[in-house]
């Protein structure tokens, strides 16, 4: 992260724990996992802050070239689990859409996982962010439900 982005949100973090009502200092925060469309689509829901307009998700997110494969998985989103040969086995999702409401993602899987997570990776595509003010959501592992 460039030192001029982390600042910006370092400084949003102090104004909010000193008492600016009106500061959004936080991204999307995860709050639950559960499944869709018997089974073939995983809604991963967030709470977003009134004041940030939603969620967008960006699926323009790449790594650099030079970025080996292990440090960058190519996506924001993996699962684990869903059939006997996949169990503990993480897999990177790359059909991923937001959801209608603005507080959602819709994950395309093959199988039910048990787990999801985001950003998990040396080097993590960041996709979901507040609609205003561009804050990203934080990293996150939970159970799907």
């Amino acid at each position: 992260m460039p030192k001029d982005a982390l600042g910006a949100r370092i400084a949003l973090a102090i104004q909010a724990s000193a008492g600016a009502s009106a500061v959004l200092s936080v991204g999307p925060v995860v709050t639950s996992a559960h499944y869709m469309d018997g089974g073939k689509q995983l809604v991963v829901r967030f709470s977003v802050a009134e004041a940030a307009g939603g969620l967008v998700l960006s699926n323009n997110e790449s790594c650099p070239s030079t970025m080996l494969d292990v440090y960058c998985t190519g996506a924001g989103f993996e699962v684990r689990g869903g059939s006997d040969d996949a169990d503990g086995v993480w897999v990177p999702v790359r059909n991923a859409t937001a959801g209608a409401d603005g507080k959602s993602v819709v994950l395309g899987v093959s199988a039910k996982p048990d787990r999801v997570r985001y950003a998990y990776a040396d080097w993590p595509l960041v996709m979901v962010r507040n609609r205003v003010g561009g804050l990203p959501a934080r990293i996150f592992d939970i159970a799907v439900h």
